[in-house]
């Protein structure tokens, strides 16, 4: 609450605030009960894009129109409403009622969390832009979907190089496509910002995205499927894939974002720092995984940080 107040949407667009309320109680209750893709992932993505909002002065600046910010901190809070804990992939797999739904659409997950996102405007008490004016109302709709549709590390990927570009030769805020690209970066760095922070943080929620990598993993092995590598329990190293996914995936993302808004430069040098740590901890890894043990055990030893660091003053 004290989020969008701060942002001055509340005051702004009239929102009754029993509704907002209501509406983020709904939101919450919207997240299952799984390890890692739970409210904690939700409220967490919500409060990085408030801070990215915050800190980096965007909204103030008319990076983002007001409606825009409010869009995109409604979008991170219901990011991944009703999350099972698998993959797109995996509903396809499975031939679920999701992936029939959305099959022919793609980004099968993001689309359920938009119709659960939407869902909850539908009822008087937890809708809390029904005093919009019609064409604010499907402004902010769209602008909903399209944020929650920028969560598909596929489509993102798709338009990096795209914001790359827009980055190195300068943000235009009169360029319709420019603010449509920053949304996907603030939203993408948001949904990736674990690995921006302290090591136990980063340990913790690698453990727990794991968790939900594995049990998908042991199910495709169950059903004859060959899963992927780092979803194989007995053959991935959490520490190389930790490694390979920030230098591949994270890094470039927040890289743009830092281009645009030097106030996240401290997020680069954790994702540095944290790049290096499960560097130097792959083989330790590898070590206590030829003795049969897990990896989800091995990530729990007390040992991993002393022994990170000595190998990086040794190197």
């Amino acid at each position: 609450m004290q989020m969008f107040k701060e942002m001055g949407f509340v005051k702004h667009f009239h929102i009754p605030p029993e509704n907002l309320y209501r509406f983020i109680l709904r939101a919450q209750e919207g997240y299952r009960n799984i390890p890692y893709h739970n409210w904690d992932h939700g409220f967490a993505v919500l409060h990085f894009t408030y801070a990215v909002l915050k800190s980096c002065n965007h909204t103030q600046n008319n990076c983002f129109t007001l409606l825009e910010g409010l869009a995109l901190l409604t979008a991170a809070m219901c990011h991944d409403l009703d999350h099972p804990g698998t993959t797109s992939q995996y509903q396809e797999a499975i031939n679920s009622d999701i992936a029939q739904k959305y099959r022919g659409l793609g980004s099968i997950l993001e689309r359920h969390h938009i119709e659960k996102t939407l869902s909850i405007f539908e009822h008087p008490g937890t809708n809390f832009i029904a005093q919009l004016s019609e064409t604010e109302h499907k402004e902010f709709i769209d602008l909903v979907r399209r944020i929650i549709l920028a969560t598909d590390l596929k489509k993102h990927f798709q338009v990096l190089l795209e914001e790359q570009t827009m980055a190195s030769e300068g943000y235009n805020r009169t360029n319709a496509r420019h603010r449509e690209l920053l949304r996907s970066v603030v939203i993408s760095s948001a949904d990736l910002s674990d690995l921006t922070k302290g090591r136990r943080t980063v340990r913790k929620s690698a453990k727990l995205v794991n968790m939900e990598f594995f049990d998908q993993g042991d199910k495709e092995k169950a059903m004859g499927l060959l899963p992927l590598k780092m979803m194989d329990r007995t053959h991935t190293n959490i520490a190389e894939e930790q490694a390979k996914f920030i230098s591949k995936v994270v890094m470039p993302v927040y890289r743009v974002l830092a281009a645009l808004c030097p106030e996240v430069q401290g997020c680069i040098n954790k994702l540095e720092n944290n790049l290096q740590f499960w560097q130097n901890a792959m083989s330790y890894f590898e070590e206590q995984s030829n003795r049969n043990r897990s990896q989800l055990e091995i990530l729990e030893d007390v040992e991993l940080d002393k022994i990170s660091l000595f190998r990086k003053n040794k190197d």
